[in-house]
């Protein structure tokens, strides 16, 4: 890239993007531009005068408007031309950040209300001329893959303001934008508002994805690893999201990934270039955002292997997985992957084999709980299930509930199903007691056999299941409670907590929660544990006093207190807890470590005793068939040494250490 001829002109295009969340970063609009770059660099057919750059900038959906418009204004402002160019902004359009983005536009015509405003991106793609009645201020719609299109739009702004300025003098006309839409509008995949040109066709996708700039091309620059430098990217706050292929095969009847059925992919020299990068900038997390990465067996398995064999020991990287698609390979070669280098995503969507159909899912359950099941516990596994599919009522999602949870996901990410323009769901808009949000995020409402008291059920679910299972802050306590709701016995059905295996369980809880209106505001950690243990003493039955006991063992696994609340009281003994330092710390070479003085020891540990073993649930691969009346029996009290880890730098906190005093 010829970056000194790109930085010596001003920058009147400008890509913005308003992402979700800070540490998040837009792939799309840096896709774009240095493509656009590269090329208008590469095979610039204008003068090098009125050659128009372009740029990019990121804001966040949380920023105030005027904070955006601020910025877009500023990045604009550095044009510093002698005479003003009308800008053209285009916005990277997603269902998280279409409203701020409309509100945006809105407001920039009133203080550029010469610029040229242009949005694309998978929210926008698919609406028709109506979006133009609903944002008056805007001016063109690219549909589809963004870089070539992109190009040609600017190559032929360039063309337009070369035509419409003196360059001797850089005095600019008027603008016209009826000429300039015309000088557009003939661009596959641009729409305009001039005489209903609303292109129905969209351009075939962007084939050679060689082609395509790594996205984060200063990520290893020595130039900008300042923090005030615009093009600094923190690595270890920052998810960078990187894509090998494009296109999906399946037919998912609520996907947007359906509707471009053709997969291409990056060379795996590039891939692997990239993923130096990646690693060499020390990257925390790197999201791979293509739709089915696990498509070619030959291939992923490439990118696996190469990514084990030059690891550096901190960057994670993200798949989303058909999981029905893995080979006996690929699952032989991830019992090698250690923990902390993959975490992969499966979108399960349900259990019930009629709403599998209905969406054109695969109904291969029992394949995929075997595959599931080989994947190593060294690989954070994210299970995801959508509400509000066809056919699936409170009952047969509650199964769906209860089929992953018994696979021990790490995360199980319950999600609801949003009816987006363009997918097969679309079309049930005329089907009754089909209804859905007119708005983003088009989240559903009803269904045939899903009544609103329904979904809003299923959202106190979601929360419970984010508080005491994602959170892993119950570990224990749920392993205790997934074992003894899945037990097939009478005498355990008897009590009605047990009935609906660990659905039923979280059914309980929301309509106690409910009743103390606990749902109405945020807590944190600590209230819940409370909660939790006051729930589990109304329940008359005999396993109250384990699980009282597991979840004191979750809790001071948690961290170090400075003090314990009423209900979780605390067995201590401080010679006890000498004596297992002096054993297990000092006289090892962890002494070395976290724990080179007494005082230090102390400060990072913690000891208890318990009248009910919790070891027996510490580790994933608990066997859900365990005896029950082993497991209730109180033993001789077990004496656990907590060991609590300071994190190293740039790293999550590290899991508590928990050693078994047998002595």
């Amino acid at each position: 890239m010829n970056s000194n001829l790109l930085r010596a002109k001003n920058e009147p295009v400008l890509l913005c993007a308003i992402n979700s969340r800070y540490n998040h970063t837009n792939i799309a609009v840096r896709s774009i531009v240095y493509y656009t770059q590269d090329r208008l660099a590469g095979t610039n057919p204008l003068e090098d005068d009125v050659l128009l750059p372009v740029d990019f900038g990121e804001w966040t959906i949380n920023q105030p408007i005027g904070d955006i418009l601020r910025g877009i204004n500023e990045k604009c402002m550095q044009l510093k031309r002698s005479q003003p160019v009308a800008p053209l902004i285009l916005f990277s359009v997603y269902i998280w950040n279409v409203e701020i983005t409309y509100k945006v536009i809105h407001e920039l015509k009133k203080i550029m209300p010469n610029c040229v405003i242009g949005v694309g991106g998978p929210e926008v793609s698919f609406k028709d001329e109506k979006i133009f009645t609903e944002l008056k201020e805007l001016d063109l719609v690219i549909r589809g893959e963004g870089e070539q299109v992109t190009l040609e739009l600017i190559t032929e702004w360039n063309k337009f303001h070369s035509m419409n300025s003196d360059v001797s003098s850089l005095q600019v006309r008027a603008f016209d934008k009826t000429a300039f839409y015309n000088a557009i509008s003939s661009i596959p995949s641009i729409c305009v508002p001039y005489q209903n040109a609303f292109s129905k066709n969209i351009r075939c996708p962007f084939t050679d994805l060689d082609c395509l700039p790594f996205p984060y091309p200063y990520l290893n620059d020595p130039d900008h690893q300042d923090k005030s430098d615009s093009q600094y990217l923190d690595p270890d706050n920052k998810i960078f999201y990187y894509e090998s292929s494009r296109g999906c095969p399946f037919n998912c009847a609520y996907c947007m990934s359906s509707i471009d059925k053709t997969v291409r992919f990056r060379s795996l020299d590039k891939v692997f270039a990239d993923i130096q990068c990646f690693m060499d900038a020390k990257v925390k997390l790197v999201k791979f955002v293509d739709r089915t990465f696990n498509l070619e067996p030959s291939r992923y398995i490439a990118i696996w292997k190469y990514i084990y064999q030059h690891h550096n020991d901190k960057t994670m990287f993200h798949f989303e997985i058909a999981a029905e698609q893995f080979t006996d390979e690929a699952l032989d070669f991830l019992q090698n992957i250690p923990a902390g280098m993959m975490q992969f995503e499966i979108g399960v969507q349900s259990t019930n084999q009629k709403t599998l159909k209905a969406i054109h899912r695969q109904e291969h359950w029992e394949k995929l709980t075997k595959i599931v099941k080989r994947i190593p516990h060294t690989i954070e596994q994210h299970l995801d299930l959508i509400a509000g599919l066809p056919f699936e009522d409170l009952q047969t999602f509650g199964k769906s509930i209860n089929d992953i949870l018994l696979l021990k996901p790490d995360v199980l990410q319950l999600g609801f199903l949003k009816v987006l323009s363009g997918t097969e769901m679309s079309d049930y808009k005329d089907i009754a007691q089909w209804k859905w949000m007119s708005s983003p995020p088009y989240e559903i409402l009803t269904t045939p056999v899903l009544s609103y008291n329904d979904v809003l059920f299923l959202k106190d679910i979601e929360t419970l299941i984010d508080v005491f299972w994602n959170s892993k802050n119950f570990v224990v306590f749920m392993r205790a409670i997934q074992t003894i709701t899945s037990v097939e016995s009478s005498t355990i059905k008897k009590f009605a907590i047990c009935r609906n295996g660990i659905f039923g369980f979280f059914s309980d809880l929301v309509v106690w929660c409910r009743e103390r209106n606990i749902f109405d505001s945020p807590h944190r950690a600590p209230f819940w544990f409370e909660c939790i243990n006051d729930f589990i003493k109304t329940q008359s039955f005999p396993f109250t006093p384990m699980l009282h006991d597991f979840l004191r063992f979750d809790y001071i696994s948690m961290g170090k207190t400075s003090g314990f609340p009423q209900w979780c009281e605390h067995n201590y003994n401080k010679d006890l807890h000498r004596k297992a330092l002096d054993e297990h710390v000092f006289s090892q070479e962890l002494a070395t470590n976290e724990y080179h003085s007494t005082r230090r020891a102390y400060a990072h540990s913690e000891y208890d005793t318990f009248s009910y073993n919790p070891l027996l649930f510490h580790n994933k691969e608990v066997d859900n068939s365990i005896d029950l009346t082993f497991m209730q029996s109180k033993t001789n009290p077990v004496k656990i040494l907590f060991l609590y880890a300071n994190p190293e730098p740039g790293k999550d906190k590290r899991p508590c250490k928990v050693i078994e005093i047998r002595s």
